[in-house]
């Protein structure tokens, strides 16, 4: 039986690239917001809400379960790049997901754990807003980032 490692690594990849739209989805209404801070005021409610979501979902393991899966894909693409002798394709995908799992654990990490002690309600909006945009904006900039790295999958799958 042979491993279609390219697929399991696009599999992979794959989940991470919808667990990270779906957080940009749910975190859409504040997006305008991180670039206009001052009119935090006037969207109290949304910013509350959002992160309200996103501290219970921390707090009830949601990052669990994309850390598995980067991690997969990247010693996935790891075994696929030694496959395939060391090719372009095969190495912007390792290298890309090696540096965005390094990145994501060294940032995401305290930007998670200061929203999930922050307290939505309990909080001033100054401090609840900052803890919130940190954390959207890296998983922002994740989603952007695992983007090229899905599209390279697709060029090593199909060729």
């Amino acid at each position: 039986m042979d491993v279609n490692v390219a697929a399991l690594t696009m599999l992979c990849l794959g989940f991470s690239a919808g667990f990270l739209f779906v957080l940009n989805f749910i975190e859409r209404p504040i997006l305008p917001l991180m670039s206009a801070p001052e009119r935090a005021a006037e969207h109290e409610d949304d910013i509350r809400g959002v992160h309200a979501f996103l501290a219970a979902f921390i707090a009830h393991g949601g990052p669990n379960l994309l850390l598995p899966f980067l991690v997969a894909a990247t010693g996935f693409s790891i075994w696929q790049t030694t496959l395939r002798g060391y090719d372009v394709a095969s190495l912007f995908v390792m290298v890309g997901l090696i540096t965005l799992l390094g990145v994501l654990i060294v940032i995401v990490t305290p930007a998670a754990r200061s929203v999930r002690d922050t307290g939505a309600y309990e909080e001033t909006l100054d401090d609840v807003s900052t803890t919130l945009f940190r954390l959207v904006r890296v998983h922002h900039n994740a989603f952007l980032a695992i983007l090229p790295l899905t599209l390279a999958q697709l060029v090593v799958l199909f060729v």
